[in-house]
């Protein structure tokens, strides 16, 4: 089950990253983001991984500490708290924000 869970996250996160760099050729996501270039686009993608510092070590805390359907719960409500805020996102920063337990929740199933 590990190993299927390890896979699925790994192809969800090559799928983010293949759709963000897909995304860059859509005009309406370029104006939506007012034509990232540089860092702010390095942002945006370093948002699928930067949870993972905090998160794989955290995700391990809370399945040794109170069992795995407990975290699986936390994963679940990340990843729909993420989803509603990347939906209603009104600008940049907000989708940043919203990105980030989005994919918090996946590593907190390894």
């Amino acid at each position: 089950m590990k190993e299927v869970l390890f896979e699925s996250r790994t192809l969800t996160l090559v799928d983010d990253a293949g759709l963000l760099n897909g995304l860059q050729a859509v005009n309406a996501w370029n104006v939506f983001f007012n034509y990232p270039k540089g860092a702010t686009l390095g942002l945006y993608a370093a948002t699928l991984y930067l949870p993972s510092v905090l998160t794989a070590y955290i995700g391990d805390v809370i399945s040794q500490r109170f069992g795995r359907r407990i975290a699986l719960a936390i994963g679940s409500l990340l990843a729909f708290a993420g989803g509603l805020i990347n939906a209603f996102a009104i600008n940049p920063a907000m989708w940043v924000v919203g990105n980030l337990p989005l994919m918090a929740q996946l590593l907190t199933f390894y």
